[in-house]
């Protein structure tokens, strides 16, 4: 008689770790609630005293509450160290998590503050007011005057700019934000005349960009820069900056009577 064979899944692998997982969570509260409980009591005058940390403490905490143990302490009192106390457990746990996950998710390779010096907000800032004599030469400059815009610099790192006489190449997979991210972006915070061109390739044109680029996380574009590594950078888009909506009802209302224009021409 053939048998059936199981066909292992994600599940079985996490089925083992359900009790251990359940014992870890009870036991850490139960430590955070027998820590606090004992702390408030001992803050509030009735010295320390903690019950024995033992399954029949568990059971008298849960059934009975924490009046039960620490009958001389308020019921406020109890809650709130035993809340401190499991805040203060989740942070010790959390942030070493934390801490380690962004470790492991900074980029390897690519350059850093210093070697992109000259792109950061006080670099920009002394760029542009040798280029432009115009500008005061001591206080703090308006942002959009130091430079383009060029996005933060990953992970986590301040703006970048580049020089308005600069000249920038942005290789980005397709519909990774060209437009929402960088051209539109350099039109709407323009301190002067802007000529926006483009020149589409054909359906057909052989070029593609390498698998690297293709692979690069949506929103974040390859920064490379004369003379320094590649930087990873995450866009800012024209839609998530400070009046972002205002435009979005300009660009509605445009589209509405242009619709309207083109409507009323072809009933004529």
């Amino acid at each position: 008689m053939a048998t059936r064979k199981h066909q292992h899944t994600t599940t079985d692998d996490l089925l083992p770790w359900i009790i251990p997982g359940a014992a870890l969570l009870i036991g850490t509260l139960f430590l955070a609630a027998w820590l606090g409980g004992t702390l408030a009591a001992a803050l509030t005058g009735a010295g320390w005293h903690p019950p024995p940390f033992t399954l029949t403490t568990l059971k008298v905490l849960v059934t009975d509450g924490p009046t039960t143990l620490w009958p001389t302490s308020s019921t406020g009192a109890l809650t709130a160290g035993m809340g401190t106390v499991f805040g203060a457990t989740l942070i010790l746990l959390i942030t070493p998590v934390v801490l380690i996950t962004r470790r492991g998710g900074k980029p390897t390779g690519l350059a850093g503050r210093r070697e992109l010096a000259a792109l950061l907000p006080k670099g920009a800032a002394a760029r542009a007011r040798q280029l432009r004599p115009s500008l005061p030469k001591s206080g703090r400059l308006p942002a959009d005057d130091t430079g383009n815009l060029l996005g933060n610099l990953e992970p986590g790192g301040p703006e970048l700019r580049s020089s308005y006489e600069d000249v920038e190449l942005d290789l980005m997979a397709p519909r990774a934000g060209k437009s929402t991210g960088i051209a539109v972006p350099r039109v709407l915070r323009a301190r002067g005349s802007v000529l926006l061109t483009s020149n589409l390739a054909p359906a057909d044109w052989p070029a593609r960009p390498a698998d690297r680029i293709r692979a690069l996380p949506k929103g974040t574009a390859l920064l490379l820069a004369t003379g320094v590594k590649p930087a990873l950078v995450r866009l800012r888009p024209w839609y998530a900056e400070p009046g972002a909506d205002r435009i979005a009802l300009a660009a509605q209302a445009e589209v509405k009577a242009i619709t309207e224009r083109a409507t009323e021409r072809i009933v004529r």
